[in-house]
């Protein structure tokens, strides 16, 4: 509940920042949805952010991840913060993104015909590392690289959404 509510918060942050900051020559506010998969461990986050220089940016997000491992089972929900450092002034940007989620997980374990499940609430770190194409004015945006699934497993990663 508590991560549901920060993530709340900071989206609710992003949005209104976003709104009031029109000056400056790049983008303050985005939306996007982030997709990270490595087979078996998939995960979805919606994001907020907010640049707060042109090369830094704060967000937060809300997600939900699921793996499947054959014996095991579970899945993932919750929310995120992080931070963005990115490279370049020009539409495309190298990007380090790394922070904390706070997410509820359920796994199943399956072995011998039985079924076990445990559900616990963990603070874990995530990453992002990758390119970054967004408009300095805004516009249509798009990140790919790798990324955080379930808990640290690298995943490949990709992001659509708008920056305004």
């Amino acid at each position: 509940m508590f991560s549901f509510l920060m993530c709340l918060i900071g989206l609710s942050v992003n949005a209104q920042a976003a709104e009031f900051s029109s000056d400056g020559d790049y983008s303050q506010g985005s939306a996007y949805a982030e997709f990270n998969t490595l087979v078996a461990a998939n995960t979805m986050h919606l994001n907020g952010e907010y640049r707060v220089l042109p090369w830094l940016a704060a967000s937060g997000g809300l997600g939900f991840g699921k793996i499947n491992m054959l014996i095991i089972t579970g899945t993932q929900v919750g929310g995120r913060l992080q931070l963005h450092a990115m490279t370049g002034k020009n539409k495309g940007h190298f990007e380090f993104a790394t922070g904390l989620g706070f997410y509820n997980y359920t796994f199943t374990e399956q072995i011998t015909g039985t079924e076990e499940s445990d559900s616990s609430f963990v603070i874990t770190p995530n990453y992002f590392l990758g390119y970054r194409l967004q408009n300095p004015e805004g516009g249509f945006l798009f990140r790919v690289g790798l990324g955080s699934t379930i808990g640290l497993l690298p995943g490949i990663s990709s992001s659509f959404g708008w920056s305004f």
